[in-house]
């Protein structure tokens, strides 16, 4: 139950090996093109700016892609937020969930919250 790792069992442990034995810690200083990670009030707020938004939407659309179109299910998002959609899912049981998710952060604005997920069952 839960969400699909899209990560395999090798991809896994070729990562835990890579540190085995030291600590795995990001640098003090980020490398070109890396991304800084944001300061723990920082992180507090963004989680809390998001919580707001997702109860003021009153509504949270689930877009799953099974066997279609990556750029439909980019179009229906779009048409959602223009209709005044803010919060919405994109299902990792979907074809190409990673392209729908890129496609979407590309043509929305950033006060549409996306987010991914995938409910297995009711517990």
């Amino acid at each position: 139950p839960g969400d699909f790792s899209q990560v395999s069992g090798k991809e896994l442990a070729a990562a835990e090996n890579k540190f085995q034995g030291r600590e795995a810690r990001l640098h003090a200083e980020p490398s070109p093109g890396s991304l800084e990670l944001p300061s723990a009030t920082g992180v507090h707020h963004a989680i809390e700016v998001t919580l707001a938004t997702l109860r003021a939407s009153g509504v949270l659309a689930i877009l799953r892609v099974k066997g279609g179109s990556t750029q439909v299910a980019v179009e229906r998002g779009v048409e959602l937020a223009s209709m005044g959609c803010v919060a919405m899912e994109v299902t990792m049981d979907s074809s190409d969930w990673k392209g729908v998710l890129a496609g979407l952060r590309k043509r929305l604005p950033s006060k549409v919250i996306i987010g991914v997920g995938t409910v297995m069952d009711d517990t």
